[in-house]
């Protein structure tokens, strides 16, 4: 039997956001704005947070700095009653870290700063606590340094060798991730990257052939998120490809953690056994909440409440609701 449900590895940040900043104040001057949060955030972090909220028992593995970010990060995972066992701290970097604007329509600007996650590099031990889940995430290649390349290839063959299920997110893409990512796909079962991040690896602009381009490098499924339009599926799991819509009439506060709801969404259903069809409505339930505040577990209450809107929206789904919406993809 598994000691976690899921083992969450990559990106931890902390994310300072601002809202609604629709300007940037001239130098040496201010203003006002509605309302400054700090959340655990990354491809790593904002799903970790996500899954222990939605009734998973979550293992964290990831860089931190050794700092009062670090201090942030440990003590808010263990709230959501995260395992931090598998974060370690380098005394000699800062915690990495984001600032985000977040604007009036939900879309925002934001700075990064690199620190700690790229000085990631689990020794044999670290990797065996986290090989003890049933499935394996890793968020945040392109942004994890020491990580990126042979090292996550390994640990994601080892992964799969130990009969994990095995997710994968990526950040920040640029076309020279394409060789970190690309070998990683014949280990892993649920490929999740943006539309966006996709095109930009790929230098592809059609969803269809950017799935055909990560099934023939060996991807057992994949997931294109596509931001208002939904999600785009096709792989092993499903007999074709289907395209899951957006929910209808949301207000966005911020789309910060959007993906990294969606990506634990996703991982909650293949814990459940649900159906990937299902599993991707869930997942769009997820990302809507996180939609509706600021942070990536904003609107999250429970997993209850989430499968509620999930099962209201593949009923929409299957009853042919958003069929307008749904023309010219797949």
């Amino acid at each position: 039997m598994s000691a976690f449900d899921a083992s969450i590895v990559g990106l931890y940040v902390v994310d300072v956001h601002g809202r609604a900043i629709t300007s940037l104040p001239d130098e040496g001057t201010g203003q006002f704005i509605d309302d400054i949060v700090f959340t655990v955030a990354g491809t790593a972090g904002g799903v970790a947070v996500d899954c222990a909220l939605l009734g998973m028992n979550v293992h964290a593995a990831g860089a931190l700095g050794n700092d009062e970010k670090a201090d942030f990060i440990f003590h808010n995972l263990a709230a959501c009653g995260v395992d931090t066992g598998g974060l370690e701290r380098l005394a000699h970097l800062s915690t990495s870290a984001s600032m985000i604007a977040s604007g009036g329509s939900g879309e925002r600007r934001h700075w990064h700063f690199r620190g700690a996650a790229g000085g990631y590099r689990p020794d044999a031990a670290a990797v065996e606590r986290a090989l003890q889940s049933r499935i394996v995430h890793v968020g945040g290649i392109g942004l994890l340094g020491e990580f990126d390349g042979e090292p996550a290839l390994d640990f994601m063959r080892r992964a799969k060798g130990n009969g994990c299920i095995t997710t994968l997110d990526l950040i920040f893409a640029r076309p020279e991730v394409r060789e970190a990512v690309d070998p990683l796909m014949p280990w892993t079962d649920y490929f999740i990257p943006s539309i966006d991040e996709a095109q930009v690896l790929t230098g592809l602009d059609d969803p269809d052939q950017i799935i055909d381009y990560y099934l023939e490098k060996g991807a057992a499924n994949v997931i294109l998120t596509l931001g208002e339009k939904g999600s785009y599926l096709a792989g092993r799991d499903l007999d074709e490809r289907i395209h899951v819509p957006a929910i209808a009439g949301l207000q966005p506060v911020d789309t910060t953690g959007c993906g990294d709801g969606y990506s634990a969404g996703i991982i909650v259903g293949l814990h459940h056994g649900w159906s990937l069809e299902f599993s991707a409505c869930f997942a769009t339930a997820v990302s809507s909440l996180v939609l509706s505040g600021l942070g990536s577990k904003a609107g999250i209450v429970s997993l209850e409440a989430t499968r509620d809107i999930a099962e209201r929206h593949h009923e929409d789904y299957r009853s042919g609701r958003y069929a307008k919406d749904m023309a010219g993809i797949g």
